[in-house]
């Protein structure tokens, strides 16, 4: 039995971008017939009830795909197999299918699969920047040669660098095989606009998305926009376009420092798993110990969604300084206070006047990049899913980081 593609989306709820996206993945293969119109066979109209009952269970977007491509989870298909009784409720079918998810899971957490490494970008403010970051032999290209799994690219507030964002991210897609990420905030947005600029990344063949509130400008006292929270936003994009996107949220393992409690964030965490979310980012951490007691607290509360942490290198004092203090009220263990100490820059970083200010920065990288490797050591025994540096636009240092650390075989 053929069934053209038009009648797969009104009778299965799957879009024609989402059926693009696994037969660009390799799950799903199309037949052109002579009339030009495409059609999915038997075996492809199951995979497509498979899926799509698999993403009314939450199963994020990368275990489905293990799924379908990894030979020791044939069994887990054949068992769906059986359970693909059309004369069923859909209920009853979901009920079936949550029976073995436990199983599914389980094997994913046996065979997870390499440790992905990941980078973060800003888009430049000027074109002498972006120049530098998105020519042919720019900063992208020069990250890609490290493999990473994917790249993720910063929105500023209201959108205000929205075209930057925008072209940062198709040169990343130009580039290389890494899957471009865009952040996105509620900071100022209207529902209206976040649909047509989400649709606008869509255009783009941009459908990952760091889902979050965004930092509220100095002196606001809410978002401005139509969205108050990232649990909204979520929800919002799930609503509006289903399964397109494959959706990261941020986790904060000190608690949001606007949050009333770490027992309500985790809450709220886990308010954005349940919303739709595929997986997490993780907010700056340097408190290792806060950290194990964090990942323990998430999975007690059910969040099964992977981590990826975010690590950003410790190469410039007054980065770390203002990146801990002036937003994430993150804890300095002492190791790296220290650090600080030995290498302060007086009388303050941000306005040095030390005559030794050139040697204590060049000694502060070199013992901030040691600090940087240790920390990537002991994130990688925590049962996270991946690495997310924060390249801060550079890559010699970052380069350095990522083949010292051994995170990533080079080849």
């Amino acid at each position: 039995m053929l069934m053209k593609i038009g009648t797969v989306t009104s009778k299965f709820g799957i879009s024609h971008r989402a059926l693009h996206y696994w037969e660009n993945a390799g799950i799903l293969k199309s037949i052109r017939a002579e009339n030009d119109y495409r059609y999915y066979d038997e075996e492809n109209l199951r995979k497509i009830k498979q899926i799509v009952l698999l993403r009314k269970l939450r199963l994020p977007i990368p275990s489905i795909q293990e799924i379908f491509t990894s030979e020791e989870f044939s069994k887990v298909i054949t068992v769906f197999g059986n359970h693909m009784d059309e004369t069923k409720r859909e209920a009853d079918q979901l009920n079936a299918l949550g029976t073995i998810l436990r199983e599914l899971l389980n094997m994913l957490k046996d065979k997870q699969k390499r440790m992905a490494l990941s980078f973060e970008l800003f888009p430049p403010k000027t074109d002498t920047g972006m120049e530098k970051l998105c020519s042919e032999n720019g900063i992208i290209s020069k990250l890609c040669t490290l493999n990473p799994d994917y790249i993720s690219v910063t929105y500023g507030a209201g959108g205000g660098n929205a075209t930057k964002n925008i072209e940062v991210l198709d040169a990343i897609k130009a580039k290389s095989g890494a899957v471009p990420i865009t952040h996105y905030t509620c900071i100022g947005n209207t529902k209206e606009k976040i649909k047509a600029e989400l649709q606008n990344y869509l255009d783009h063949g941009i459908d990952h998305i760091l889902a979050l509130r965004g930092d509220l400008p100095h002196g606001w006292t809410g978002t401005g926009g139509d969205l108050r929270y990232a649990t909204e936003l979520v929800k919002f994009i799930r609503d509006e376009f289903g399964d397109k996107f494959c959706i990261a949220v941020a986790g904060s393992p000190e608690g949001h420092i606007t949050c009333r409690s770490l027992e309500a964030d985790i809450g709220f965490l886990k308010q954005k798993q349940d919303e739709g979310a595929d997986f997490i980012m993780t907010q700056l951490c340097w408190d290792m110990d806060q950290f194990r007691y964090w990942m323990d607290a998430i999975r007690a509360a059910g969040i099964t969604m992977p981590v990826d942490v975010g690590i950003m290198p410790v190469i410039d004092i007054s980065a770390v300084v203002n990146m801990s203090l002036s937003r994430n009220g993150c804890a300095i263990p002492r190791e790296l206070a220290e650090i600080i100490s030995k290498n302060w820059i007086f009388p303050t970083p941000f306005a040095p006047a030390d005559d030794m200010a050139a040697q204590k920065k060049a000694d502060f990288k070199e013992a901030g990049i040691e600090y940087t490797i240790k920390l990537i050591d002991e994130y990688r025994v925590c049962g996270i899913a991946g690495i997310h540096l924060y390249a801060l636009n550079q890559y010699d240092d970052i380069a350095r980081i990522v083949n010292d650390s051994g995170i990533k075989d080079i080849i």
